[in-house]
């Protein structure tokens, strides 16, 4: 089915190879002024690693984020209503991230 081939997918981190799989991510984790940018940004461009570069030196995305993105786990960023921004440290329980929270925006 669609919904176990695009989990397969997210769990293994296929990497982005196309600016539709790039812009269907994005809009799923952006909104506002972020998206807006990402929208401009695939009508002028095709490659998806110029895109997220350029929303990274518009601090639209965080570098992590973009490296996120483009091996496929875009998803794993979404975490309830909270958006992963970028590790801030790790310990023998698990991981810690800045995020933002975006249902508040």
């Amino acid at each position: 089915s669609i919904a176990s081939a695009l989990s397969d997918r997210y769990d293994r981190g296929m990497p982005i190879a196309t600016t539709t799989e790039l812009m269907d991510t994005l809009r799923s984790l952006l909104g506002g002024p972020a998206q807006r940018d990402a929208e401009l940004l695939a009508e002028q461009f095709a490659e998806p690693a110029f895109i997220v570069s350029e929303l990274v030196r518009r601090q639209r995305l965080s570098a992590y984020q973009a490296d996120e993105i483009l091996a496929g786990r875009g998803a794993h960023l979404r975490l309830g209503s909270y958006l992963l921004l970028e590790p801030i440290g790790k310990g023998g329980m698990g991981r810690v991230f800045r995020a933002r929270q975006t249902v508040l925006e």
